[in-house]
């Protein structure tokens, strides 16, 4: 998906992403409507709204809970380690190693039931050293008690009935440290070296994070969408940057973009951002982990209190927004209905509680055609409409018309640049009129895309001409749309002409990568059905859609295969929703 940035600033947010607006040049140019009744069918709202404003912002305490997960987890997980037999092998190792110590300490005292604490202090002092073979000598543990060694310490002479009672002692104390020793090394240090080992593991876990396998926390989540990207999609990185853990983005294991972008959002894996399936999507076991907390917070409220299980899929190849009716290599429409149908049965099945209402959104080309056995294609957009595995059909290229064509509307023109005499081009020849509305530079090596926005502009009253037309310093006057084939180029070359001061930044437009969905989200949160969405939908870009097929500019190897003669038969629904 694209996105049209004017002025090279964000496009105003209270037209919404979906409008329109009125344009009355000649009874041969389409009009456009923002009336909320066009032929009895009520209209949805246009929603003033920012992005920064769809989700509740975590308290700072819940953020500071988010940015600890990862060491949270590492912890939680060398405490699993500890199961209950571990933790009862570790309390009567640690009790049994208390124990000998103080009856080791009892032969060695004068009067054991006179000095306990002595008694006891000797045992706990000697648990640790027990655990390397080392003893605290019982003399410097009654001294460091304050009290008298004589008086503490049993004394012998050398008579020997004496000598033989110290040397039972010793023998006695020495087999005693040595029983004392081996369950503390070989029982307890075990235990605790296995609990090491179980927190260095966790700590290997950083890559789980990386690799979206691991599932993210809800500290501070109230509501969350899931994001089908496929391989990669420019409207679900963006989603990352502005939603945070609001989204949650499933990317394919193929996806060579999922590691970095949880390097980028995850405070360098410090907690999840994504998630990973393999390349089935309909693999069960690939989403049931998500669901391990049946009390998760998956869904969107409506303001009603409904829970939402909410999902959307982009199905847009990312560099290749007006390619119009070329297959999708990102996300196939089939992966897309697989993961819609795997989440919505495992959120029934594991969930303490199941979605109220479940909302599928698909962002594609409807114009993409699907082949079918009996020798015809079919587009995409009808496909769905009978199959019925979406609730919500975007379409990707209508709302990017849309906004060129606003932005053409709001443009200043310039009076040097309508008086200088061009190519009719497209003009021309769609509008049989030499007396174009505004004059646009339309700055792209794409012959295709400049066929598709030459030919809807043309309709609306515009009059496209491309760099060759002009020299560089007239070029400089007009209004300039800029396209290239990936965004990065595109960036490049507007920041060429704007430090070259080759172009007026007022009168430039670029398109580049966005989202177009977030307004669906609104219009559930509302309460609005998902065949009124579609319905509203359908009415707004219905020009734009006409002007498509009516122009016969789907470009590529495709070109025109809506409308020409050919032995494969093309159907289209009459009444598909787009």
């Amino acid at each position: 998906m694209r996105r049209l940035v004017s002025k090279l600033t964000t496009p105003r947010s209270l037209r919404g992403f979906f409008w329109g607006s009125s344009l009355e040049n000649s009874d041969k140019i389409p009009k456009r409507s923002e009336n909320k009744e066009e032929e009895g069918i009520p209209r949805l709202p246009s929603i003033p709204w920012r992005y920064d404003m769809e989700f509740k912002r975590p308290t700072r305490v819940e953020a500071y809970l988010q940015q600890i997960e990862f060491t949270r987890r590492v912890w939680a997980k060398t405490l699993q380690a500890l199961t209950s037999p571990a933790r009862i092998e570790i309390a009567l190792s640690f009790s049994a190693v208390l124990g000998i110590g103080i009856a080791e300490c009892a032969l060695m005292v004068t009067n054991p039931g006179n000095h306990l604490g002595v008694l006891f202090s000797y045992g706990f002092a000697n648990i640790i050293p027990s655990m390397i073979w080392e003893t605290i000598s019982l003399e410097t543990i009654v001294n460091s008690l304050g009290l008298s060694s004589g008086e503490v310490l049993r004394a012998f002479t050398d008579c020997p009935e004496d000598v033989q009672a110290e040397a039972i002692m010793n023998f006695r104390t020495k087999l005693l440290s040595v029983i004392r020793s081996i369950l503390a090394s070989v029982m307890t240090l075990t235990q605790i070296i296995k609990m090491i080992q179980t927190g260095k593991e966790s700590l290997e876990n950083h890559k789980r994070f990386l690799d979206g396998r691991e599932t993210p926390g809800h500290v501070g989540i109230h509501e969350r969408f899931f994001r089908m990207g496929g391989t990669a999609s420019d409207v679900t990185e963006l989603s990352i940057e502005r939603y945070g853990t609001h989204v949650l983005p499933v990317f394919s294991q193929d996806s060579n973009r999922r590691k970095v972008l949880a390097q980028e959002y995850s405070d360098d894996g410090h907690y999840p951002v994504l998630w990973t399936v393999s390349g089935n999507y309909a693999n069960i076991t690939d989403w049931e982990p998500l669901f391990k907390d049946i009390d998760g917070i998956w869904y969107l409220k409506t303001r009603s209190g409904q829970s939402v299980l909410y999902m959307e899929a982009d199905a847009t190849n990312i560099e290749e927004a007006m390619a119009l009716g070329l297959p999708k290599n990102d996300l196939s429409p089939q992966e897309a209905f697989q993961s819609f149908r795997v989440l919505e049965m495992v959120a029934n099945t594991k969930l303490r509680k199941p979605p109220d209402s479940i909302v599928r959104i698909f962002l594609a080309d409807t114009f993409q055609q699907v082949e079918l056995g009996g020798n015809k294609t079919i587009d995409l957009g009808s496909y769905i409409h009978q199959t019925k595995e979406a609730d919500v059909i975007v379409d990707a290229t209508a709302p990017l018309l849309e906004k060129v064509l606003e932005w053409c509307e709001k443009v200043e023109a310039s009076e040097q640049a309508e008086k200088r005499s061009g190519e009719g081009g497209w003009f021309e020849m769609i509008t049989a009129r030499d007396n174009p509305e505004k004059t646009i530079l339309f700055d792209t090596t794409n012959k295709d895309v400049y066929k598709v926005i030459g030919a809807l502009l043309a309709r609306y009253g515009y009059r496209i001409v491309d760099r060759g037309s002009v020299t560089p310093s007239e070029s400089f006057d007009y209004p300039r749309l800029i396209y290239r084939d990936t965004s990065d180029d595109t960036v490049s070359l507007l920041h060429t002409l704007m430090t070259r001061r080759l172009a007026s930044p007022e009168k430039c437009c670029i398109l580049i990568d966005s989202s177009r969905v977030t307004t669906i989200r609104i219009w559930t949160r509302m309460g609005y059905k998902p065949h009124e969405i579609q319905s509203e939908l359908k009415t707004r870009f219905s020009p734009i859609h006409n002007v498509i097929l009516n122009s016969e500019i789907l470009p590529g190897p495709e070109l025109g295969k809506a409308k020409r003669k050919s032995k494969i038969e093309t159907t289209r629904e009459p009444d598909s929703s787009e």
